[in-house]
């Protein structure tokens, strides 16, 4: 999964993003063309200003307050450690779905499409 950063012009902001990127360095790869995650680091501002320059892109938001004003961000800045095993646990339980979509599926009569897998996934 890809993700950009949009990142307010101060010291905390900047810190909570080398934060951000070693904590999804594992399971995420930084792409700031082509987002699949756009994480706003700052304040209402920054998180409007990350929508108005992704607009046209097909992407998800989330925004981690070290601003002023948080009233559309997700998480504080004392919270960043959280917010980081939440997206990967989410990418995590996302793999293993789409793992049991391309090892078959069961439909709501009871069959299966592909292959039945015996995983738990």
């Amino acid at each position: 999964m890809k993700y950009a950063l949009m990142i307010r012009n101060d010291a905390l902001s900047k810190e909570t993003a080398l934060k951000i990127k070693e904590g999804l360095k594992d399971f995420f790869m930084y792409d700031d063309q082509n987002p699949d995650l756009v994480i706003s680091i700052g304040g209402d501002g920054t998180i409007l200003e990350a929508v108005h320059h992704y607009l046209n892109k097909d992407c998800c938001f989330v925004g981690i307050h070290t601003g002023t004003l948080g009233f559309y961000t997700d998480y504080q800045v004392d919270q960043v450690d959280q917010f980081i095993k939440d997206v990967n646990e989410a990418l995590k339980k996302e793999n293993n779905i789409i793992i049991a979509v391309s090892e078959g599926v069961k439909t709501a009569d009871g069959n299966y499409v592909g292959e039945e897998t015996k995983s738990g996934k």
